[in-house]
């Protein structure tokens, strides 16, 4: 367990870091924190320095009231690296973390030697963005001032994680509203980080900027992130790939563990032994 500070505005920032290896930074999506990396610390910590940080607003990190948005946050993915004195890394973006990702890679390209996007596209704002269903966006924007805890999670699990998924975990809305009343993200923090996804305003051509090597891992079955948007993606990047994995939603590293490990240490053991960073 560890910590760092934004020292651009002071916004203290927890992360942890186990394994060795290639570092492999993780950025998750929005109102998720480390916590929600455990169905692959285990495998990624064989092969690589793993380094995953509570985002602003979630988990053990500063909720500010403001300075929610996707440059700021990708500030706070490298003063995590810097931190841990890493100079070049893999990144894992999953969701709000994608866009976190690609703002990354524009502010420090040099630092990125993978890109890896999963359950992401393009910004909300750009052209190429495929919007979800009414719906979902519905349950997204929902006031979590006002709202009773379990009708926003029954309202989140159904448009979050396949139904498969669901039928094998009955007691998952249970255990997410216990788990929102005891360690839940305020309600500015979650529409803080919500609001950095619906503003996101990069243009959008930067995407054909990004020159790494990427990988897209997409739930064939999004519905937040309609798998529509990973396929226009790849068709403009000049080195990307995309994986699609079936029988799962948008929560996909968390319903099919397995198959996402894989696909992002297929891609990761590409990145050679010489791009280990850690210091001992």
């Amino acid at each position: 367990m560890s910590w760092t500070t934004n020292p651009h505005d002071g916004t203290r920032l927890y992360y942890e870091a186990q394994g060795r290896g290639p570092a492999l930074v993780l950025v998750m999506g929005l109102g998720g924190s480390v916590a929600a990396w455990g169905m692959q610390w285990p495998a990624f910590t064989r092969q690589h320095r793993v380094i995953a940080l509570d985002n602003r607003g979630s988990g053990q990190s500063d909720k500010p009231p403001s300075g929610y948005d996707s440059a700021t946050m990708a500030a706070d993915v490298e003063a995590v690296m810097d931190a841990e004195h890493i100079e070049q890394a893999a990144v894992l973006g999953v969701s709000m973390g994608g866009l976190i990702a690609q703002s990354l890679y524009h502010r420090v390209p040099e630092r990125i030697s993978r890109l890896l996007l999963a359950a992401t596209g393009p910004p909300v704002t750009s052209p190429g963005h495929v919007a979800p269903e009414p719906v979902v966006r519905a349950a997204l924007e929902r006031d979590r001032y006002t709202t009773e805890t379990r009708a926003l999670i029954e309202e989140m699990v159904a448009i979050l994680y396949h139904p498969a998924y669901r039928q094998r975990i009955p007691n998952l809305v249970d255990w997410l509203v216990r788990f929102e009343r005891d360690q839940g993200q305020p309600a500015h923090a979650y529409h803080g980080q919500l609001g950095a996804v619906l503003g996101d305003r990069s243009t959008p051509d930067r995407a054909e900027a990004i020159r790494a090597p990427t990988l897209f891992i997409h739930g064939r079955d999004d519905r937040v992130w309609p798998l529509a948007n990973a396929q226009r993606l790849v068709e403009r990047l000049p080195d990307a790939e995309l994986t699609v994995i079936d029988a799962a939603g948008h929560m996909v590293m968390m319903e099919q563990p397995r198959r996402f490990n894989a696909s992002v240490l297929e891609f990761t053991k590409k990145q050679g032994a010489s791009l280990d960073a850690y210091d001992d």
